[in-house]
């Protein structure tokens, strides 16, 4: 009793990524290898994680860039190219999802 308490929260993964990777998402938005290159480090992440919660952080992010891909690409090949990152993120995330 009358000890000073540190009471600190440790972060979830969900909380990381979103930190890590909203910003880059909002701001890059309009630039096709920005966004094309967080959905390939976002596919590769999904091989690293164990977890439901994890995968779901993921596909939700995944979900908000190939939105902003389809909204704000000019060209078409490079929506097309962004389609093609999304389903192999996608197709990961429920690999992962069965084998856990």
């Amino acid at each position: 009793e009358g000890e000073p308490r540190l009471l600190v929260s440790e972060p979830t993964f969900s909380n990381i990524l979103e930190t890590g990777f909203t910003l880059i998402r909002q701001y890059g938005r309009d630039s096709a290898p920005v966004m094309i290159r967080l959905l390939e480090k976002l596919t590769e992440l999904t091989k690293k994680v164990r977890n439901k919660e994890s995968l779901e952080a993921i596909e939700k992010q995944v979900s908000m860039i190939m939105n902003s891909c389809e909204k704000f690409f000019p060209e078409n090949e490079d929506i097309q190219d962004a389609r093609d990152w999304y389903r192999q993120a996608r197709d990961s995330i429920k690999q992962e999802n069965s084998s856990n």
